[in-house]
């Protein structure tokens, strides 16, 4: 059993900071990160999430009164459909379709 280090890391609002060449860089460092500890991104990003080993779609709706939050692991095609609508809206394209494929075949931008 090999233990590995913890790591904690805030960035608040990576968009603001950092430019969008430079995300692809961001993602693939967080990846070789998680190979020494556990990492945990919430991004609204394509390019940080397409490099994660593990995606998860967190949502919120009304029911009723109450605003309920739901979390839901996202594999093959649903991935490839949460990563297109991080990159162009709620309407997907075969070219957002295309380009969520090619980032997430290369664990990032294509």
């Amino acid at each position: 059993f090999k233990q590995k280090t913890a790591y904690e890391i805030y960035q608040c609002d990576w968009s603001s900071d950092v430019c969008s060449s430079d995300l692809d860089s961001v993602g693939r460092l967080m990846k070789q990160l998680g190979g020494r500890a556990q990492v945990l991104a919430v991004t609204h990003l394509a390019q940080v999430a397409a490099c994660a080993d593990h995606h998860f779609v967190v949502s919120k709706a009304l029911q009723g009164r109450a605003t309920v939050s739901d979390v839901r692991a996202v594999n093959g095609e649903a991935r490839v459909a949460e990563v297109a609508r991080m990159l162009g809206g709620e309407k997907l394209t075969h070219t957002s379709r295309a380009h969520a494929q090619a980032m997430l075949a290369g664990g990032g931008a294509p």
